[in-house]
């Protein structure tokens, strides 16, 4: 039965491992979409410059 146990314990704790590198692996996911928006956004700001300037000229 100890031995049991033991492997319960085990596998309990290697499940919250897993949540824990899933929960890490979502931060960072989330932090990438923060990443891109601000790169779309800048890219825009980008080319509405741009057009500005030509539109000028």
């Amino acid at each position: 039965m100890e031995f049991i146990n033991i492997l319960d314990v085990d596998i309990v704790e290697s499940n919250l491992t897993v949540a824990q590198v899933n929960r890490e692996n979502h931060e960072l996911t989330s932090e990438n979409k923060m990443q891109l928006f601000f790169l779309i956004a800048l890219v825009c700001i980008i080319l509405i410059i741009a057009y500005l300037n030509l539109k000028e000229k």
